[in-house]
């Protein structure tokens, strides 16, 4: 199984034996690969070598990517509660200067029509 990357999706195809023996011949590196493949896969004691080999740099990767999704997480969750802070505060301001408003005599309506303040908020002014 190959797998490429597009623009905006990811897609498997599955080719056949012939189509990737195919593929070897034209590309070194690939046919390489398939000859380490068939090397570690043929002899278990070398698949436990290798493995025991890259071991590290297998965990760091994991411990990288869950670092990077931990930290992707948290930066998502301080932008909410950062946004959720900010309309929070603007509508107590709106509330403020709608009070201000009403108690200088503005008319109600108008009151609401500039500060986009709901029923419920003006009725509790």
């Amino acid at each position: 199984i190959l797998k490429k990357r597009g623009d905006s999706e990811k897609y498997t195809k599955n080719f056949t034996l012939s189509e990737v023996l195919a593929f070897a011949k034209q590309d070194p590196l690939f046919s390489d690969v398939l000859e380490a493949e068939k090397m570690y896969l043929s002899d278990e004691d070398k698949m436990r070598e290798y493995y025991r080999q890259n071991e590290n740099a297998y965990w760091k990767g994991v411990l990288a990517t869950a670092k990077a999704e931990s930290e992707a997480i948290g930066i998502a969750k301080g932008r909410a509660v950062g946004i959720a802070e900010g309309e929070a505060k603007e509508r107590k301001n709106l509330l403020e200067a709608a009070r201000t408003m009403l108690s200088e005599g503005m008319d109600r309506l108008k009151v609401q029509h500039f500060t986009k303040l709901t029923d419920e908020e003006m009725a509790s002014l």
